[in-house]
């Protein structure tokens, strides 16, 4: 599995070209693509695309309800299954 953080070193988030080549590789490697969200909507926002699209990119993703929507507590792991 390839496991990447979003967000988390001096606020900067992944290229998203570079995620697609992570993904290809990814997929010829049959390996699974995960990424930590804990400031997953913070992301979106510099993006500027929706959580959907964003998604194509990895296999599972964890969202924190904590980091960026203030919940007291809380996560989710989320995948296609």
């Amino acid at each position: 599995m390839i496991f990447l953080e979003n967000g988390t070193f001096k606020g900067r988030v992944w290229d998203l070209a570079e995620l697609r080549e992570i993904k290809k590789l990814a997929e010829e490697s049959n390996v699974k693509v995960h990424i930590d969200g804990a400031r997953i909507f913070n992301a979106l926002s510099t993006y500027g695309i929706e959580a959907k699209d964003f998604s194509e990119f990895f296999d599972t993703m964890t969202l924190c309800f904590t980091k960026g929507l203030c919940c007291p507590i809380g996560a989710a792991v989320v995948g296609d299954k």
